[in-house]
């Protein structure tokens, strides 16, 4: 199992986007709270989704005992 690209730049793009808009709302300016909102939903989204799967992969290997 490798790593999911599109997954990390996704991540990665939205928690930069969720740190821009961040900085907007420290600035002043309330209306930065959607983008902030959405960006971080998304990420964290994403992440939950990288969770699940890596523990899916993880529990699908039935050959092996668990330790």
């Amino acid at each position: 199992m490798g790593i999911r690209w599109a997954s990390l730049w996704t991540v990665l793009g939205m928690g930069a986007l969720a740190l821009a808009s961040l900085a907007g709302v420290l600035r002043g300016h309330p209306w930065a709270w959607i983008p902030f909102a959405v960006a971080s939903a998304v990420a964290l989204r994403e992440v939950r989704w990288l969770q699940r799967h890596r523990r899916q992969a993880r529990e699908a290997r039935f050959d092996r005992p668990r330790r």
